[in-house]
């Protein structure tokens, strides 16, 4: 178990270090940052937006935002917390923005067919767990999508979870809960031969 807190503090040492760096003014330092946590925040964006260019566009605008706040950051949450509560507001505006509807199979475009040749296991594997957050993001309210996945695609803590969506704990407990209800609910409606 040392280990593992070990592991944690020399990432979170090593965040603090590149925003110290980004905002004494090396730009080596933000490009650290952006590299660090862009895939995870970007998966985030595709699976709640839906469209990879609407989410490679917020990516910009999260990023962005992170740089112009910087000097606002707060030493005592984990960089990735708070650069995840950046992306879920910037998600929020542009989707109101844009008037985006939520589309049956609107997310991840680049989803493979198990039928054609060649497809290994991997891929079936890939499209059962694509399918799983393509039914999460069309059952669940916006709020409830982004606490299933902050918990379970970015293994995000609950208290980790609350920080970003700016919530108590226990109401981010009972978020987690009502969703993974609804989503079970969605499953059986979908799947009434799996009901167990």
């Amino acid at each position: 178990m040392s280990g593992l807190v070990d592991n944690l503090n020399a990432v979170a040492i090593n965040d603090a270090s590149l925003v110290r760096d980004a905002l004494a003014g090396s730009e080596r330092g933000f490009e650290r940052l952006v590299r660090k946590h862009q895939v995870p925040i970007l998966r985030f964006l595709k699976r709640r937006l839906g469209r990879t260019e609407d989410a490679e566009d917020v990516l910009q605008e999260t990023f962005a935002a992170v740089h112009r706040n910087l000097h606002r950051y707060d030493a005592r949450w984990q960089v990735s917390t708070w650069i995840f509560t950046i992306a879920r507001r910037q998600a929020a505006s542009y989707a109101r923005r844009a008037k985006l509807p939520v589309e049956p199979g609107a997310v991840g475009d680049d989803q493979h067919d198990p039928n054609q040749p060649g497809v290994d296991a991997r891929m079936v594997v890939d499209d059962e767990r694509d399918n799983l957050w393509t039914l999460a993001r069309q059952a669940l309210s916006g709020d409830q999508f982004d606490v299933l996945w902050m918990f379970y695609a970015e293994q995000m803590s609950l208290d980790q979870v609350a920080k970003v969506t700016d919530k108590s704990s226990l109401s981010t407990r009972v978020s987690l809960h009502r969703a993974r209800q609804k989503l079970k609910r969605a499953l059986q409606t979908k799947h009434p031969e799996d009901r167990r």
